[in-house]
């Protein structure tokens, strides 16, 4: 009857309907999926080429790695910059252990620029304190590192990438972070009691140091 033919052509449009529906989310859904693979590969490559940045640009000249609470040399003589910790090394390596003292003034290590004298007596002036924070770079550093360090963490970046090593359990992030902690408390004590320490104070501070020179 036609009745019945109406039926049928309806229950046919509405096949046809849910099957272009089911179509258009398929479609949709792998849009959706290639979307968000996208996005994911463009955040991996923007954390890669932060850490790419931050080794062209911050790394310390005497350990080759990312520095770690970065110190600039007397500003007034050249403003090279080094881990904290590396250059404190570097500048109680030209200590006398016997004496506690500097018989001559300390050069940069990359330019040899004359670091200002340190003198024995004590009351010191502060102006002969020879490092400065550098916290312009300092800033740059840790927000670099947080950029990159948030992807790594994300669960989403391959073990065998260069920024696995920067997750929360990573070797390199870990070890930044200890060399960061150590040289910010080495500097920040050593800065507070520079105008009344003793030779005998920078001598445990050569020894604490591990500083093998003599």
């Amino acid at each position: 009857s036609a009745r019945e033919d109406e039926l049928i052509l309806k229950e046919k449009e509405f096949r046809l309907k849910s099957r272009t529906l089911e179509q258009q989310l398929a479609t949709a859904s792998q849009k959706e999926r290639e979307a968000a693979a996208l996005l994911q590969e463009c955040k991996e490559r923007l954390a890669k080429s932060t850490l790419r940045q931050l080794e062209d640009y911050f790394t310390c000249p005497l350990c080759f790695e990312i520095m770690a609470c970065p110190y600039s040399l007397n500003p007034r003589q050249c403003g090279h910059t080094f881990c904290a910790t590396c250059i404190l090394k570097w500048f109680f390596s030209r200590l006398h252990r016997v004496c506690g003292s500097w018989h001559e003034p300390v050069d940069c290590p990359m330019c040899r620029s004359a670091l200002f004298y340190t003198p024995d007596n004590v009351p010191r002036p502060e102006f002969s304190f020879p490092f400065t924070p550098n916290r312009a770079a300092d800033n740059a550093i840790h927000g670099m590192i947080s950029t990159f360090s948030k992807e790594a963490d994300s669960g989403n970046i391959s073990p065998s990438s260069s920024l696995a090593d920067w997750g929360e359990d990573g070797h390199a992030r870990q070890e930044w972070c200890r060399k960061e902690r150590v040289g910010r408390h080495e500097m920040t004590t050593l800065a507070a009691s520079w105008t009344n320490m003793h030779g005998d104070e920078f001598v445990n501070i050569k020894n604490r140091l591990e500083v093998l020179h003599s």
